[in-house]
Order: C-alpha cells, then structure tokens, then sequence
C-alpha cells in the first residue's frame, strides 16, 4: 500500500466528459453516487484469478491462501460478488498495494480479511483514510483477527467493532462465526442479513457498533454464545447505559447458564422485573448482595410447588423481600417433599480433612443425599437446598464444614465446589466465613489440588 491507489477511468469526449463530471458534482454534493450495473460472477472471478496469476506463483502459500479467500468469497453474496468494473478496478488496485507491502498472512481467514477490506475500498473509496500510505509501511504482518479489525478501522474509521461471541485473538474461525464475522467487515446490517435473531434495529445495533464483551466466569459455565448476546442486547435497550449492572446481576444467576437459557430467554418480562428491581433499590438498602436474593426468587419463580411460574416482584418493597426471605431460610424448603427415600448422587472422591485449631476440630465432608442438603440448608438457615437439581446432574458439589460441641460435629459453613473451583463458602444465614474456617478451608483446597474464586 506504499504506491498510489489509482482508479481506472474510461474516457471519453471532451464534452461528455464535462458534463459527467458536472453530474458527480451535483450528486457528490448530497453525498450520492453513480449506479452501475455490476459484472457477471464470472467475469469478476477471472479478473481475480488473473490478479493471482499476475503476483504469485501457484505454489506460493500467499497465493493458496489468496484463491481459497477469494472461493470462499465468491460462494456467497459479498461485496465482491456484486462489483462494477470501477469497483473492481479499484479493489485491484488496492490489492497490488498490498502485494507490494509484503504482507504477512498466516491463514485463509486473515487473507479473507484483506480481500474484503479490498473490496469494501472498492465500493466505499471516499471513507480512505489520508494516512493510510503511512499505515502500510509499518504493517508487516497480521496475527490475529484483532489485527485485521485493527487495520480496517485505521483504514476506513467508523466505530467497526466484533461481538464478543467471536473470538478476534484467533486466526481461524467456525463457519458460522467466519460467516458473520465476513458481514460485519463489509459493515452490513446484522439484522437484514440473520432476520431469524428477531432483532430490532436498536438492538442489531447494540450488537454490533457498541463492542459488548461477555468475559468467562469461572464461577458460572461459559456464557458468551449468540444467544447471551442476543439477551443481553434486549436487555439493554430496556436499560439503556447499564451494561455493566445488567452483566453483573447475569452472572449471579443461575438461569444465566448454558443448560436454564431458553428458560430465562422465554421469560424475559421477569428478568426484567429483577433488574429493575436491582436498579431502583441501591446495595445500601438490602440487608445482603443481592446474588443471595436471586436464589431466593429463582427459587420461587421455577422451583417452589406453590409459586413456580406465578411469582413475581411486582409491588413488593426491600422489607417486604427481606422477611419472605427470612422466613424462607427458616421454614421455607418444609413445602417441598421430604418423603420417601433420599436421593443419593455421585461422590467427588476428594480427601477430607480433620483439623484442629485451638483445641477446636473441624471436619470437612461432602454431601451426597438430599436429606443430608435439607438438614444442612435447615441448619444453617440458607439456600442450599435449592441446588439439589445441580448435584444430582454433577453440575454442582456440596461439602459442609462441621465444628465439634460437646463430642457432636454441627455444621458451620457450606462449600459450593464447580469444576474443581470453590464458588460459594458461608456459614449460618449467609455470613462470610471466620478467618480459622478460611484457612480450614484453604488447606483442604491444597490437599486435593483445587482452586478458590471467592476471596
């Protein structure tokens, strides 16, 4: 991209030059341009075949990387699909640019990044950037997709951005991510070209000019899917300006999780009840995070006998929250059936621990009976049994960190574990652990090579 980027020009008369020329004034003036029919698929495909042939060896990696781009291309309805001859001549002569750089391509991906933003020079030459001759003489190479969004916005400007659901550190692409990713680098409307996402215009554009990032938790499953995307639009178009408490209130939850999705996603009107409920009511009025509130109304919503599907936040105060709550850790799990032979699931295996801290023992062991969770969400008046489904599917392990009185162990605090990390550890109503029952518990997690991400 060193040399000039000149545009190939028919001539014509002198007289019908003028007034051509005269014309593109009117319509450059009210930001218009001329309308040409665009080439056969055919005619533009060998002139690019004919460019390849022109600059590379067939043997080259350059110019396997190059024809696979260009097939890949060609298949769909990109920009290069649809060229004008002045289109054409244009994006050429860009890429001649680009040939003389000796730029760098690792992948068919990155190399299909060039060609498109080829293309898109193409058709929209008036958005170069005056700099852009001085970009090309330090752009040697490109390692990853960020590199390339990079290079575009350099180029072109605009706030070009990537949904967080594609990964631009990589160099290659699922097809699907790779056929959105080839939309949004010719700037077109995510909503037009994928009409079953159902998006607005508002949220499509969200979505793609405002750089949302869903970042891994360890403390839930993955949740940066298209479809989390998808949520996370809608709900902030209905609460504009609070991406990061919308995001944060998400990953206390479990419905936020890959296998409970479509059920939160079909039950949007309730989520937005919480997050306006979250909103309205500052931390400094609720007498705990609010991550211990959402267990109790998820509770209600989906698993209570008597409430699932009817309950609602509608009407209710902070102190009304507060006492149903309350009262739910005390009393509120004797609803559910507590007859008939406990269900059992499958152990850990971990290594327990038998530890004495000032003439006090503590023991750590794991819960494997839902009578046992019962006594222990009873005991220490608090949400555990809720996560009865979790343990029986091994999403979720539950360990209870027991203190001896009087020769008998009682429970003192509960243990979350999810994919070897410690999630959750509180004791009685949800208090934060003692400093001897912290550091119980981190020589438990060492025996058994396991990670914390709570403290």
């Amino acid at each position: 991209m060193e040399e000039n980027i000149n545009v190939i020009k028919p001539k014509y008369k002198p007289e019908i030059q003028q007034r051509l020329n005269l014309v593109m004034e009117c319509f450059s003036d009210f930001d218009l341009y001329e309308e040409l029919a665009s080439l056969s698929k055919t005619t533009i495909y060998t002139s690019w075949l004919q460019f390849l042939d022109l600059h590379f060896k067939k043997l080259e990696d350059n110019y396997r990387l190059y024809f696979a781009a260009l097939n890949y291309l060609m298949a769909d309805d990109y920009f290069i699909t649809k060229q004008t001859q002045l289109e054409l001549d244009r994006s050429l002569c860009f890429m001649k640019a680009v040939v003389n750089t000796n730029l760098q391509l690792k992948t068919e991906l990155l190399t299909q990044c060039i060609v498109q933003i080829a293309c898109f020079y193409g058709k929209h030459p008036q958005r170069l950037s005056v700099y852009a001759s001085l970009l090309a003489k330090q752009q040697t190479t490109l390692n990853d997709l960020s590199s390339c969004c990079h290079l575009h916005r350099f180029l072109f400007g605009g706030n070009f951005s990537v949904p967080g659901f594609i990964d631009v550190t990589k160099t290659n692409l699922p097809e699907f991510k790779r056929r959105v990713l080839a939309v949004i680098f010719e700037e077109r409307s995510l909503r037009t070209t994928f009409p079953s996402w159902r998006l607005s215009k508002q949220e499509a554009h969200l979505l793609q000019y405002t750089g949302i990032r869903l970042k891994h938790t360890s403390y839930l499953s993955r949740y940066d899917t298209l479809t989390h995307y998808l949520i996370v639009v809608r709900l902030l178009k209905a609460f504009p300006g609070k991406l990061n408490e919308i995001v944060q209130l998400l990953k206390w939850t479990k419905s936020w999780e890959n296998r409970h999705l479509e059920r939160f996603n079909t039950d949007m009107a309730f989520w937005e009840e919480i997050i306006r409920f979250y909103l309205t009511h500052s931390r400094e009025k609720l007498d705990f995070d609010f991550y211990i509130y959402l267990d109790f109304i998820e509770y209600k919503r989906y698993l209570s006998p008597k409430t699932a599907g009817k309950y609602s936040l509608k009407g209710r105060t902070i102190q009304s929250l507060n006492l149903a709550m309350e009262k739910w850790h005390r009393i509120g799990y004797l609803e559910a059936d507590q007859e008939g032979e406990p269900i059992t699931w499958k152990s850990c295996n971990l290594k327990w621990i038998d530890h004495e801290i000032d003439g006090t023992r503590y023991v750590i062991e794991e819960i494997k009976d839902s009578k046992t969770l019962f006594d222990e969400s009873k005991a220490l008046k608090h949400c555990v049994y809720s996560y009865l489904p979790d343990c029986i599917r091994s999403y979720s392990s539950i360990f209870g960190l027991r203190i001896e009185e009087n020769g008998v162990f009682k429970p003192c605090c509960t243990i979350e574990l999810r994919r070897n990390k410690v999630v959750q550890f509180l004791g009685e109503n949800n208090r934060d652990p003692y400093e001897e029952e912290r550091r119980i518990l981190k020589e438990w997690v060492e025996l058994n090579n396991l990670t914390i991400d709570i403290f």
